[in-house]
């Protein structure tokens, strides 16, 4: 982690939860990043309020395609997250707008995602095949032939504490 104008010697290392040294491999991006780069002693030492970004690569998970081509902000409000993206690219799909908040930094109960993405029916079946997903749907994705076009429109509610409901 670093400025634009930082030469690379001022980068920091971002998977860290110590601030001290690399987190475990096994520890999950998303843990990583809320409780390292977000804990609240360390976070507004490195950025303030508000990032504009564009052309960005946004790999967010291990096992997940990329959102590439990314264009717009990451807004910090009170003790709150929010990432808003227009346009971008996941696999061979426009993503047309999305958005992921937090609404508590220091004590992150969810993360809300909402998505809307037009492109091949294909990328569908490559999400269901390629990914995480893939372990859960067992065969049932290798059986599905598609083709056409697709247009998605998602709303999440992902827990971020053991035992919380999933929200579609």
């Amino acid at each position: 982690i670093g400025t634009l104008t930082a030469g690379r010697e001022w980068f920091k290392p971002w998977r860290t939860i110590s601030g001290q040294s690399i987190a475990d491999a096994r520890i999950p991006e998303l843990q990583a990043l809320i409780e390292g780069v977000f804990d609240k002693r360390r976070l507004f030492d490195m950025l303030r309020y508000f990032i504009v970004f564009e052309d960005a690569v946004l790999d967010y998970l291990a096992g997940w395609p990329r959102c590439e081509y990314a264009k717009g902000t990451l807004r910090f409000q009170n003790q709150g997250l929010d990432i808003q993206i227009a346009p971008g690219r996941l696999l061979d799909s426009k993503v047309l707008a999305a958005s992921a908040t937090l609404t508590d930094l220091w004590s992150p109960r969810r993360l809300a995602i909402h998505g809307e993405s037009e492109g091949p029916m294909s990328d569908g079946l490559r999400i269901l095949s390629e990914t995480p997903l893939s372990r859960q749907l067992g065969t049932l994705s290798r059986s599905l032939e598609v083709q056409g076009r697709s247009r998605l429109d998602l709303d999440l509610s992902i827990p971020l504490i053991r035992g919380e409901p999933l929200g579609v």
